[in-house]
């Protein structure tokens, strides 16, 4: 028996019942942006999605149509989870995971920047005509995602490793030529810590 696919209206609730718990405010287009970044990092790093439902390609920028149409009443207004259930506690942990870096990483970020951001990203801009400046609203597919993320989560960890590897660099101790065992290691560091 194979497992059941997260519905993204599950999702959706988990997702903003936790951001209020961080007291990070979400409107309907931060809500589609935070979805996206969590079904692409989720697809980049367990190699399956978080919910079910298409990701498609509008003028906006990438949009879960059916959590569009359901929180759309809300317009740019903050949408209040007014759910009973727990829903956060009862996804998986590794969505709870990507849910909660998403938010850590974009949730402070305001609507429209975010909405910029995936204008510059390669699964949108795969499905936008420069010449008519039109999306065409079909699906960005599961395979254009994983690849995207899996290449965005390795640039961000060279970029970090790179950092690392700069500061320890920076903080390192030239140890002398002549010193070629760890008796004269031990010599060198002892007298050195007593001048």
């Amino acid at each position: 028996m194979g497992l059941i696919m997260l519905s993204n209206d599950v999702f959706a609730k988990a997702l903003l019942q936790r951001a209020e718990s961080k007291h990070i405010s979400v409107d309907n287009l931060k809500l589609q942006k935070l979805t996206y970044y969590c079904q692409g990092y989720h697809l980049a790093i367990y190699k399956e999605p978080a919910f079910d439902g298409e990701i498609c390609a509008w003028e906006h920028g990438p949009v879960v149509s059916e959590l569009y149409n359901t929180y759309r009443g809300f317009g740019s207004t903050c949408i209040i989870s007014q759910a009973d259930t727990d829903y956060f506690s009862e996804i998986s942990e590794s969505v709870q995971h990507i849910v909660d870096w998403v938010l850590e990483t974009y949730g402070r970020v305001g609507s429209w920047t975010l909405r910029n951001k995936t204008h510059q990203e390669r699964p949108w801009l795969s499905h936008y005509d420069s010449e008519t400046c039109k999306a065409d609203n079909r699906v960005i597919t599961h395979t254009e995602l994983q690849s995207f993320f899996k290449e965005n989560l390795v640039a961000a960890q060279d970029s970090y490793l790179a950092a690392l590897l700069d500061s320890v660099e920076s903080e390192a101790i030239d140890v002398p030529e002549h010193i070629q065992n760890e008796d004269q290691f031990y010599a060198w560091i002892m007298d050195d810590s007593q001048s």
